[in-house]
């Protein structure tokens, strides 16, 4: 659905800028994501990553750090 909005402005200061202005309103159908948890570094980097998130220490860093511990290939044979 094509919704078209015509902007009015009672300022003539902004009148030539609005007139380049183009309002658009994007329904969103679908979204995909893609989750990185370190399984393409290699093992010293991987580990600078762990430390930098648990130096960090917050709530989301430390369940990222499970994340990457669960999925990186280099722990899955120890």
């Amino acid at each position: 659905m094509l919704s078209i909005y015509v902007l009015e402005c009672s300022e003539r200061r902004y009148a030539k800028n609005l007139a380049g202005v183009a309002l658009v309103r994007l329904t969103v159908e679908e979204i995909s994501a893609k989750f990185k948890f370190g399984q393409n570094l290699q093992p010293h980097r991987f580990e600078k990553v762990v430390d930098g998130l648990q130096e960090r220490g917050k709530r989301s860093d430390l369940e990222t750090i499970k994340l990457m511990q669960k999925y990186c290939p280099h722990l899955q044979n120890e």
